[in-house]
């Protein structure tokens, strides 16, 4: 997904940009952290931006594979995880917006769609039959299948978690936190991202106002408008829920991923054009500006191996205050803890007691 991510990127942008964001990403602790556990947030994330910027692209170049690579894309997101459903609201709003946006355009763009509307319809036609035809449930009761996982998610969302949860100082008994509570995925993202995609972030809005390159190009721009408008309505949609982990924002973390990467390759292109233009070898230098912003990436990773779960932003306070302000700890050390016992004469006739058992039971014998 995030090779296909990297080309659609490199499309819709172009390379430096591509290259920064899937770098971001692969090297991202919290993403990282839930990709290679087994678990779905990262998955459906990865599933639903690739699926933004296929339809991206067919709005650009009206090629149908785009099209056709989007839809089913998007029907592996919604057979990952319920709340992948959300993309088809955000895709229409992305689309109305964009058009409006671009309506003094002519006929460029997002104004070559002959009609949105069928444009939409196909996309979810496809992402359905894809839904439908890698789900055998859906092919014997559909009705009954459909009716199960939707009031799961709603009794999920609503319910809460089944045990007291702690955010910024309160400890919620009932295992809900409200929806009037909207710093919690905000702040969460504060906390689980990296400082330089942080100064990337921030570095879009001069990169937009003064359009450097890449953002000097209308479709660049639409893209950035976009992925930040996904990233804003998945963020409201998640907090209307009582259950809330920070977790299941990931799915917005690539899209961040690669507005940050813009928002940086817009810099090196003014450091270039301002300072390297006289310089000899100006290729080797960008290069070197490219590497040092990948390099923090992977210090930021490197500073918290093989436990990528217990990343916290430094410039924050890190490890030593996110337990003022958020859950902690899931289970690190454990495996270290599970060896130590094994190395123990008789340690299969031993009994421990442990919190996360289920994650000891991978390394106890």
């Amino acid at each position: 997904a995030l090779t296909l991510v990297f080309v659609y990127t490199r499309r819709l942008l172009d390379l430096q940009t591509a290259l920064l964001a899937v770098f971001f990403s692969a090297l991202s602790p919290f993403f990282v952290a839930h990709t290679h556990l087994m678990h779905l947030d990262g998955l459906a994330g990865s599933l639903m931006v690739l699926s933004l910027l296929a339809f991206l692209s067919y709005v650009n170049r009206q090629h149908m594979l785009d099209l056709l690579l989007s839809g089913i894309a998007a029907g592996f997101a919604w057979l990952t995880k319920t709340p992948a459903f959300a993309l088809g609201p955000v895709l229409v709003i992305v689309t109305l917006l964009l058009l409006w946006i671009n309506r003094e355009d002519g006929n460029r763009g997002w104004t070559t769609v002959r009609s949105p509307l069928l444009s939409l319809l196909t996309w979810a036609v496809i992402g359905l039959c894809t839904f439908v035809l890698f789900w055998p449930a859906m092919w014997v009761d559909p009705l009954v299948t459909l009716n199960y996982i939707f009031s799961e998610a709603l009794g999920y969302a609503g319910g809460g978690h089944g045990d007291p949860v702690f955010f910024n100082g309160t400890i919620y008994s009932d295992g809900r936190i409200p929806a009037r509570v909207i710093t919690f995925y905000p702040l969460t993202y504060l906390w689980r991202s990296t400082p330089i995609v942080l100064f990337g972030l921030v570095l879009t809005v001069p990169a937009l106002w003064q359009r450097w390159s890449p953002l000097d190009r209308r479709i660049a721009r639409d893209s950035i408008f976009a992925l930040l408008l996904y990233a804003l309505l998945f963020t409201l949609f998640m907090t209307l829920g009582g259950k809330k982990f920070d977790r299941y924002l990931i799915p917005i973390y690539p899209a961040l991923h690669l507005v940050s990467a813009a928002g940086w390759a817009g810099l090196v292109r003014w450091i270039r054009s301002r300072w390297l233009d006289e310089r000899p070898k100006k290729p080797l230098y960008v290069a070197r500006l490219l590497g040092a912003l990948i390099a923090c990436q992977f210090r930021a990773l490197q500073s918290v191996f093989p436990y990528p779960m217990s990343y916290y932003n430094p410039l924050l306070g890190g490890s030593r205050r996110a337990p003022l302000v958020m859950q902690i700890g899931w289970g690190e050390g454990l495996d270290a803890a599970g060896r130590y016992l094994n190395a123990k004469p008789g340690s299969d006739r031993l009994t421990v007691a442990s919190w996360y058992r289920s994650a000891l039971a991978y390394y106890f014998d």
